[in-house]
């Protein structure tokens, strides 16, 4: 068997067989591949972060100043409506996420479980939340997928939001007409 000689650092000599010097690279290459990954853990949550971040400023305005119950539909990402959450402690408009998986788990666990995946919290994505840390009723944050949606479609959501806005305007306009038209008959 062949082996060969290594000067470490501090002039000393290693002899080391050809089959350990093969394990050495391996254990080498696999480290550079684990740090490898560990970089591309690191930027893919700080992206995730960011990504949150920004949609959770624009879903909360969004929710801020829309009817509670308005719904509209988002191309890969399912149905998006304003529910109010109230609990003990707060009330609060939110925008939600229709999913029927997180509501069937919310069942078979019992409990206060709020409607839907949420957007605007700042918590990690498809994580369960204490709502304004009241105990008794507990949220689910919308999952990567879900914000990635969001964000992807932001201009499209807007712009149903606006249409549906525009909806409720016009049957307010038919309203006052139709009263403006029996109070000037009588």
């Amino acid at each position: 068997m062949e082996s060969r000689t290594m000067v470490r650092k501090n002039n000393s000599e290693v002899r080391y067989s050809e089959a350990a010097l093969r394990e050495k690279r391996v254990k080498r290459n696999d480290y550079q591949l684990l740090w490898r990954l560990s970089k591309k853990t690191g930027e893919r949550v700080r992206l995730t972060r960011h990504l949150i971040f920004l949609v959770n400023d624009v879903a909360n305005e969004i929710a801020r100043q829309v009817d509670p119950n308005t719904s509209v539909k988002v191309k890969g990402g399912g149905v998006l409506w304003v529910e109010e959450w109230t609990t003990y402690l707060e009330t609060r408009k939110v925008l939600v996420f229709d999913d029927p998986k997180t509501e069937e788990e919310d069942r078979d666990k019992g409990g206060y479980q709020l409607p839907g995946a949420a957007l605007g919290f700042d918590v990690e994505p498809a994580s369960r939340f204490f709502f304004y840390g009241d105990l008794s009723a507990q949220g689910r944050a919308a999952s990567r997928e879900q914000y990635i949606a969001f964000a992807n479609n932001i201009s499209e959501i807007v712009k149903a939001f606006e249409a549906e806005e525009d909806a409720i305007i016009k049957r307010l306009l038919s309203a006052f007409t139709s009263l403006r038209h029996m109070v000037g008959s009588t």
